[in-house]
């Protein structure tokens, strides 16, 4: 039996994680007596899908149908724990998305990365699960917040705080210090060494894994979307009541760059979300520069250098926007106009607001050394983000620092003479730091881009309009940029994967390697323009857009439709890619259209990608590559920084994107290109709107 086989590990890891597994393990507590039927009806009952097919359940069950008769839940438990731990390293590295990674700590751990810069990290999704678990245990309004949250299983269901609390009172059963939780190796080696497993300790395996597993993204579920909701759920449950609100933010950013630390990282750059109002987007600020303060007197002999890069954040509607009753035609299309155009004042706003407080507290202005834009691609491209960044253009202006390097200088021994300074007097501390003379610097921008589509074009198209439409140069970074690093052959692979999934309705694999993808008449017409905008320079060239709209993806029904939309359209007469997003061409989202992806659509998609990526080594505009990230939410199996790294020119960096949430830290998302570690860290360092350089205060800045 192969167990390096993924389909087989992942159905074991199910065996630790299910509700339906957890509901028999917790049963076993209060029972002598168990039929293994129950067990065997209980595998055969999970759904099969394609991270889980259906012949590996098969074999998977062979493995497992090995156990005596009599043998009870914990002893499947344990013997899964055995059989996964025969091969750690893909156990460990699938359990980030199935199970706990802990569980399967490696032998030959690849171990800190000293060095390491970490260039794109979000602030909740940086939390470690661990950490959280600790506090839920302890801490019961804390856990309240998992009562929203239930594990059902059939007709049997609890919420998750009940479960939490009955993992609370199990602990008092199990032989181990509560150290156990951060290190489970200790749990594994207690049940290796017993003769009868303690159900006690399989209980509360199982309740610290199955909450992960209902907290986390679940790899099969297509596009960003089903992500950003795993985020937010993730997010949620962190949150603490008001009264204890900012001194929990001070211990997560401890939680964090302690984990870091542990990882062996110089320097991070978290990315908290911006807030509308200065006084919410100030304490929020303050409180993460405070716990780095913290962490910087617990550990002066190993500092890390923090950063912030407050995140704007997209999506695809406003939900509570009241828009006045019309004809439904008319309506979608105002609606549209109006959402996009409130979306966009509030990005500006919060920009604003962001900007206002760095002229004002030079606390932030020290610590403040960029700005993101994350969330929800499909339905909100980058061009749309146009009037926030010029909102930051326009204060390099004032400031003239749109010539230098993005970023700041920032010296480790002064920021931990600055925390014990902090410690001894923080009635007055921010009171004398403002004193000194802190310089505005040139804000780092980047943009997540070609990160989540339904056509691949339509995410190399993101990434040019995130380069050209909103001026990224020199020192900017492109987020994920996940389009430009898919060869046709991963492509293909990807839209047979995505056609074969049960919740993709917009992919249809045809015979001869062609596929067909319904997709927004709005965004195919604006590809078309984009790849005649790629062919020619010349925008009248009726002609050619014809030809281009006709041929673009082989022969679909509904071409010369679209082709006599281009032309007899006026608001698309004149289109170029950087049409106003407020008039995409005057159809409404839900108007789609079957598109034909046949061999002549690969040989330009592969051009246009390799355009694309020249067009990054130009600008000197860096990738940020998040492996684990790239794989989960576009379902593949290798990521796409491998192809990245065969182009010698192209800087790219190594990121974790969601490190909690993930299960994927600097060690782990370099073990993906071994062979690079030199080259990522040094892509790393240089890409880094942190600067590490000696010196004696934070006037010191370097160009």
């Amino acid at each position: 039996m192969d167990l390096g086989d993924h389909n087989i590990i992942r159905w074991l890891l199910r065996v630790l994680a299910e509700p339906s597994f957890l509901r028999i393990y917790l049963e076993d507590l209060q029972t002598q007596g168990f039929d293994r039927r129950n067990l065997e009806d209980t595998f055969w009952a999970l759904s099969a899908d394609t991270e889980h097919p259906e012949p590996a359940r098969e074999r998977a069950w062979r493995l497992l149908e090995c156990l005596p008769l009599h043998a009870q839940p914990t002893d499947w438990y344990r013997h899964v724990l055995t059989l996964l731990s025969q091969v750690q390293h893909e156990s460990h590295m699938l359990a980030r998305f199935w199970a706990l990674p802990e569980l399967f700590p490696l032998d030959i751990a690849p171990g800190p990365v000293p060095g390491f810069f970490e260039t794109h990290c979000h602030l909740r999704g940086a939390v470690p699960y661990l950490w959280l678990w600790e506090h839920w245990l302890d801490d019961e309004p804390l856990r309240a917040n998992l009562r929203r949250h239930e594990c059902r299983a059939g007709s049997w269901k609890k919420p998750w705080s009940i479960l939490v609390k009955q993992a609370k009172d199990l602990e008092g059963q199990i032989a181990l210090r509560r150290s156990a939780c951060v290190d489970m190796s200790n749990f594994i080696s207690t049940l290796a060494q017993q003769a009868t497993p303690c159900k006690s300790i399989i209980a509360y395996l199982a309740i610290c894994t199955s909450l992960r597993r209902c907290l986390l993204y679940q790899r099969g579920e297509i596009g960003l979307s089903p992500f950003v909701l795993a985020y937010d759920r993730y997010a949620k449950v962190q949150k603490c009541a008001r009264p204890k609100e900012r001194a929990h933010m001070r211990e997560m950013v401890q939680a964090i760059l302690d984990r870091m630390r542990r990882s062996g990282v110089d320097a991070i750059e978290l990315r908290p979300t911006l807030e509308r109002k200065p006084a919410e987007l100030s304490h929020k600020l303050h409180d993460i520069i405070l716990g780095y303060l913290d962490d910087l007197f617990l550990h002066p002999q190993e500092p890390i250098l923090l950063g912030l890069v407050p995140s704007l954040f997209k999506q695809e509607n406003l939900p509570d926007l009241k828009l006045p009753a019309r004809t439904q035609r008319a309506r979608d299309l105002l609606d549209e106009q109006i959402v996009w155009e409130r979306q966009s004042r509030t990005w500006c706003d919060q920009v604003r607001t962001l900007i206002t407080l760095l002229e004002n507290d030079p606390v932030l202005r020290y610590f403040v050394i960029g700005v993101d834009a994350a969330g929800k691609e499909q339905g909100c491209p980058p061009r749309v983000l146009a009037p926030a960044v010029a909102e930051i253009r326009a204060y390099h202006r004032r400031h003239a620092t749109g010539s230098s390097r993005p970023g700041r200088c920032m010296d480790a021994a002064w920021l931990c003479r600055l925390a014990q300074d902090y410690r001894k007097r923080p009635e007055d501390f921010f009171r004398a730091l403002a004193e000194e003379f802190v310089p505005s610097i040139r804000l780092g921008i980047t943009i997540h881009a070609g990160e989540d589509f339904i056509d691949p074009m339509t995410g190399l198209r993101h990434i040019w309009e995130a380069l050209h439409n909103l001026g990224l140069k020199n020192g900017d970074r492109i987020g994920h940029a996940l389009a430009a690093g898919l060869n046709p052959d991963t492509v293909r692979w990807l839209l047979d994967r995505r056609g074969e999934s049960p919740s993709c309705t917009d992919v249809q694999k045809l015979s001869n390697g062609r596929f067909r993808l319904s997709k927004p008449r709005g965004t195919h017409l604006l590809d078309l323009a984009w790849e005649r905008h790629m062919e020619t320079p010349d925008p009248h060239s009726d002609d050619r857009l014809i030809a281009v709209a006709s041929g673009a993806f082989g022969h679909p029904p509904q071409a010369n439709r679209l082709a006599q939309a281009i032309m007899h359209t006026p608001s698309v007469c004149p289109m170029l890619p950087g049409v106003r997003f407020a008039d995409p061409t005057s159809v409404i989202p839900e108007d789609r259209d079957w598109v034909m992806l046949d061999q002549g659509w690969f040989q330009r998609f592969e051009h246009l990608r390799l355009e694309v990526l020249r067009l990054l080594i130009r600008r000197a505009v860096a990738v940020e590559s998040c492996p684990s990230s790239n794989i989960a939410v576009a379902n593949l199996q290798t990521p796409p920084l491998l192809e990245f790294l065969q182009h010698p020119a192209l800087v790219c960096t190594v990121a974790t994107d969601d490190p909690g949430l993930m299960g994927c830290w600097p060690e782990d998302e370099l073990g993906y290109a071994i062979a690079d570690w030199d080259r990522l860290l040094k892509n790393n360092k240089s890409a880094s709107f942190i600067m590490k350089a000696p010196g004696s205060g934070p006037a010191e800045q370097t160009d």
